[in-house]
């Protein structure tokens, strides 16, 4: 069973002096105020003029619907003492045509954010509030203009030249357009993975072979049923445990056909080793010569079940760790670091080690040391093919915790603040270093700031997990999961997750997200379903009427169909197959926007109707 409710931590915000509290969702029992100012934060002007009542709503459309209807009672007795006649009576004039707006309960969907965000012409053509006025003031012009340059954007960022001039024409202060404006709830959802698990999960991976995930951490239950920190979750929506599980403490999990390994300092008759490895049956306990209780941080196979590089812990290293090789059924000592690995990561430059160190001493296959690399920061490259290894300086995080090879781009993130490094994100391309984000793009109220995960959308972002908020005045707020934009650099919050994300991974078009989090019962697994995410595909040959609708829908163009629909919370009201061409018993849906979505044998459609 997967959560398709909106993720809506409750958060405090401190505006103008007050302490303010958002609400969770529309269906949350929380007092007026809370629900208006989860849709415009103007109200913390505006609070004498809240009832104070606990309610709540049907959905988001009809808060914001509540949201337009007193907003526009107040600005019909509230008029600027400067305004002439003339702007009076254009002003009420289009008060009326917003209060008809409001009654329709039709407003924009928000497609492409995963936060409420404000959009001034949505990508079905439905007009916010402001833009929806100013349409009917005779200036579609002037709202064509916003929307090809601010269509995201607050009113307070909006530049498109003759805004100023429009509202003082009309009767309106820009003050008051803030407030009028709303932001819209996204209709992309965390769900949950089955019943997850009772404790942390550190890493996710694919196993390619067997085509499902793997996920490590701290746990002793998976899916309710007794489990020790190593579980898996296949297509067919199976969450179990891999074997019995491991015992001891498991940092990372690596897969190569059949075979799982696992990294930690993993317990066993009494004894602790830094490697296990299953074949699909039983586990086997792995050490390293002269190591015994050794531990390991991080690990990686490069497919084959002979081959390993581990980075480990040990009394006998003084400050620092090890880089072995497990290569052709021998253990060799490659390199030892004054700090710690915390990922491994195979590239175009070659095997990437990153962590937090500044020195290295590289050894030959006899362990013979061969060389010192001084002031490195945080990254050694060992060649794919030669016995050569490159020690990187550069603006690199304090701590790197997560490397991600993109091109013939190296991506490097992890931990970040204020005082010693405030460097979070930062590229390597030809021979050079280039910061993408520093503490100061993240909420300064933190005082650390971590990336711990990313994964490439294959498109133009980087998806970002960690433990980090985003918050601007007027802009998008969010937590622990935010994507950034490789184009235009734009930082976007995804998430409201109540703790930290530990690690990504795309499956079956899906990504999967693992970590600390716990809040509406996702218990430390979430993935983002696209099929919750309105496309904007459309295949004109295909028409849905009537539109409205009352009871049923009818689709020309085609007769038989899966479906679903969804309404503007993203939440699925209703699923199933048609052979007719028909959509029926729908009338217990009250009115509202709904998003159609329907599969065919020649693709899907997807498109907005109204009952």
């Amino acid at each position: 069973m997967f959560s398709m409710k909106k993720l809506y931590s409750i958060i405090i915000f401190c505006l103008l002096g007050q302490s303010i509290s958002i609400a969770q969702s529309f269906s949350d029992n929380d007092s007026q105020f809370n629900h208006l100012y989860e849709i415009n934060k103007e109200w913390s002007n505006h609070q004498d003029i809240t009832n104070g009542a606990i309610v709540s709503f049907t959905s988001d459309n009809a808060r914001i619907q509540t949201h337009l209807e007193l907003v526009c009672e107040y600005l019909k007795t509230h008029i600027p003492n400067e305004f002439l006649k003339q702007q009076i009576t254009n002003r009420l004039n289009l008060i009326l045509s917003l209060e008809g707006y409001a009654k329709t309960k039709v407003f924009p969907i928000n497609t492409h954010h995963m936060v409420r965000q404000p959009y001034f012409v949505d990508d079905f053509g439905t007009h916010c509030a402001v833009g929806y006025i100013m349409a009917e003031s005779g200036h579609a012009t002037l709202v064509s203009n916003i929307k090809k340059f601010h269509n995201y954007d607050y009113i307070v960022d909006i530049k498109t030249q003759g805004v100023a001039e429009w509202a003082n024409e009309f009767g309106f202060t820009l003050d008051e357009l803030k407030w009028i404006q709303p932001a819209y709830q996204s209709n992309t959802v965390l769900e949950t993975v089955e019943n997850g698990t009772n404790g942390s999960v550190m890493k996710i991976i694919k196993n390619q072979y067997t085509n499902r995930l793997v996920f490590v951490g701290n746990f002793t239950e998976v899916n309710d049923i007794p489990c020790l920190n190593i579980g898996y979750y296949n297509n067919n929506n199976n969450l179990g445990c891999l074997g019995n599980g491991v015992a001891g403490v498991v940092n990372g999990v690596q897969s190569y056909s059949g075979y799982t390994f696992v990294f930690g300092a993993l317990e066993y008759n009494f004894q602790i080793y830094p490697i296990a490895r299953f074949d699909g049956t039983s586990w086997e306990y792995i050490s390293i010569p002269d190591r015994d209780g050794a531990s390991c941080s991080v690990g990686y196979n490069n497919g084959f079940d002979t081959y390993l590089e581990v980075a480990i812990h040990h009394p006998s290293i003084a400050n620092g760790q090890e880089i072995w090789f497990f290569e052709d059924n021998i253990w060799l000592k490659k390199a030892k670091v004054n700090g710690v690995v915390l990922d491994i990561l195979p590239s175009g430059y070659g095997r990437v080690f990153a962590g937090h160190f500044d020195t290295s001493i590289l050894f030959d296959d006899f362990g013979i040391a061969m060389g010192t690399y001084t002031d490195i920061n945080n990254v050694l490259i060992k060649d794919n093919f030669t016995s050569q290894w490159t020690g990187l300086t550069g603006d690199v995080c304090d701590t790197v915790r997560t490397v991600l090879s993109v091109g013939d781009a190296l991506y490097f993130g992890g931990t970040c603040n204020s005082s010693t490094n405030s460097v979070c994100l930062t590229k390597y391309l030809n021979s050079s270093f280039q910061t993408l984000l520093n503490f100061n793009d993240f909420s300064t109220q933190q005082s650390n700031i971590s990336i711990n995960s990313m994964v490439f959308d294959s498109q133009t972002k980087l998806i970002l997990g960690g433990d980090f908020n985003i918050n601007y005045s007027f802009g998008t707020y969010g937590k622990k999961l935010a994507s950034y934009d490789l184009v235009n650099g734009n930082l976007n919050a995804m998430s409201n997750l109540d703790s930290s994300v530990n690690s990504l991974v795309y499956y079956n078009n899906e990504l999967y997200l693992g970590g600390d989090f716990v809040a509406n019962n996702l218990n430390h697994l979430a993935k983002i379903n696209p099929s919750a995410t309105i496309s904007t595909n459309y295949n004109s040959t295909i028409e849905l009427y009537p539109n409205p609708f009352l009871d049923k829908i009818s689709v020309k163009g085609i007769s038989e169909i899966n479906y679903s629909i969804s309404n503007s919370g993203g939440i699925i009201v209703k699923e199933g197959n048609s052979k007719n061409g028909s959509i029926s018993n729908l009338e217990h849906l009250p009115q509202g926007v709904y998003i159609v979505k329907l599969i065919t044998k020649s693709g899907i459609v997807t498109t907005k109707i109204v009952k």
